[in-house]
């Protein structure tokens, strides 16, 4: 029999796994929102957001956008980058995450926000000078539609940048490994293409952009708080055993042992980070 983490079965504690970010309106959207504030608190974070900042080659007075803004942070880090004479526009498909990005940023000028989907933006051919979307195409339903899409609205000459999440390669330090793979494999499945970051330079090439590049960056945190919040490692332990996949006691111990690890400065856990770029011909 399948287990409920793997087949998708309907469980509560479903709605807080990491591939729920695709469907944030249909669940606790103000609990998923303190999550990507989480993340943009991690120094690990911000320094391979800052390059993908510049593999986007951005200078002043360009027109250019974030897909998958969330709650605006990036693009209006962005805006920086064009000043006053440049313009950044930031798509969700979430309402909730584009009103969280409005209400943020409405004193920026020359940043917008508009509820789109990835693979349909709703604006001109042609109309970008470069475009990035980060830790989004994992989610959405057709990845290769959605570069389409991103080729299409940008101009010839600009840059299209995705950074995506090597999840199956995600790790924590722990004594028990057995558990942490059920645990890592358990959080990889919750997204709809956990494998896509290996398969961007093959993307890139077959739609004809040049000049790629592709640059993985490893994130590591010691900060249990942190790590715990953003992938809910509670409600995914939670799903291992009412699976059947991890017994209670042991998933009692291996939460121990982490804990005991953040208690005595021991605690590390990491994630590489797939940074791939290209020019439209």
């Amino acid at each position: 029999m399948r287990s409920s983490i793997l087949s998708g079965e309907s469980n509560k504690t479903l709605d807080r796994q990491l591939g729920a970010f695709a469907n944030v309106d249909n669940t606790d959207h103000a609990d998923f929102i303190e999550r990507l504030d989480e993340m943009h608190g991690l120094d690990s974070f911000k320094a391979y957001k800052l390059e993908t900042f510049r593999l986007m080659r951005v200078a002043p007075g360009m027109a250019v956008a974030d897909v998958g803004c969330g709650t605006g942070e990036d693009a209006r880090g962005l805006s920086s980058f064009v000043g006053e004479t440049g313009h950044v526009t930031g798509f969700d498909l979430s309402e909730a995450m584009i009103a969280s990005a409005k209400s943020r940023h409405a004193e920026v000028t020359g940043l917008g926000f508009q509820q789109a989907s990835a693979d349909a933006l709703g604006i001109a051919d042609n109309s970008l000078d470069a475009i990035r979307a980060d830790r989004v195409l994992i989610h959405v339903p057709d990845p290769s539609a959605t570069i389409d899409e991103m080729i299409r609205v940008t101009r010839p000459g600009g840059r299209i940048v995705i950074s995506e999440p090597d999840m199956p390669g995600f790790w924590v330090a722990s004594d028990d490994h057995a558990t942490t793979g059920v645990l890592v494999g358990a959080i990889s499945k919750s997204c709809r293409h956990p494998y896509l970051p290996r398969d961007l330079w093959a993307l890139f090439r077959d739609k004809g952009l040049k000049d790629l590049e592709i640059t993985v960056r490893t994130i590591t945190s010691n900060e249990i708080g942190a790590i715990a919040k953003v992938l809910d490692l509670q409600a995914v332990m939670t799903l291992a055993t009412q699976a059947g996949l991890v017994a209670p006691a042991t998933a009692e111990a291996w939460m121990q042992d982490v804990m005991e690890r953040a208690q005595t400065g021991r605690f590390v856990a990491a994630l590489s980070i797939v940074m791939m770029s290209g020019t439209k011909s």
